[in-house]
């Protein structure tokens, strides 16, 4: 196992996470066009009473990344502070 530094970590996330540097989303991802399920899952995680971490499975290639991608984009269009965004992918090895 390969010993990753707190350094590694947090180049990863800050690569993951552009917005918490410029403020903006991904500018190629929103100019796709939403998947119908964007508000349902936006109104889950903008729920005041959800108190948990809401973690998004499926198959690959199913559109996860795309659909994350735009409700980060409607996150931030709403005033949710940047800082309080974070992406996290769980099958991407640090370099």
């Amino acid at each position: 196992m390969k010993d990753v530094s707190n350094q590694q970590i947090a180049e990863h996330l800050k690569r993951l996470n552009t917005w918490w540097e410029d403020g903006g989303a991904d500018e190629a991802t929103q100019a796709l066009r939403p998947r119908a399920y964007l508000e349902p899952v936006r109104r889950l995680l903008q729920d005041p009473n959800l108190r948990r971490a809401v973690v998004l499975l499926g198959s690959r290639r199913v559109g996860k990344t795309v659909l994350i991608r735009h409700l980060i984009g409607a996150l931030l269009a709403s005033g949710v502070p940047r800082q309080n965004i974070a992406y996290v992918e769980m099958d991407h090895p640090l370099p």
